[in-house]
């Protein structure tokens, strides 16, 4: 009685473990471009050029930044 126990108890000790979701990986936000922007809104990526297109709603500027050249247009 007692193995059949022990063998349970090791099962239920497995399946808890297989079931358990993954801990959620810590990630952290880093700035890439200090545009000091009044209202930055409505980014949106161009897959084909590779750049992020937004707008400083405040001051009436459209941007186009390139990530790989950090460069701010």
């Amino acid at each position: 009685m007692k193995k059949i126990l022990f063998i349970i108890s090791l099962i239920i000790s497995l399946l808890l473990t297989l079931c358990t979701p993954e801990k959620p990986k810590i990630m952290k936000a880093e700035l890439i471009l200090d545009a000091k922007a009044t209202l930055g809104e409505g980014a949106i990526w161009n897959q084909k050029e590779k750049l992020l297109y937004w707008i400083d709603i405040e001051e009436g500027i459209l941007h186009k930044f390139n990530p790989v050249s950090a460069e701010d247009e």
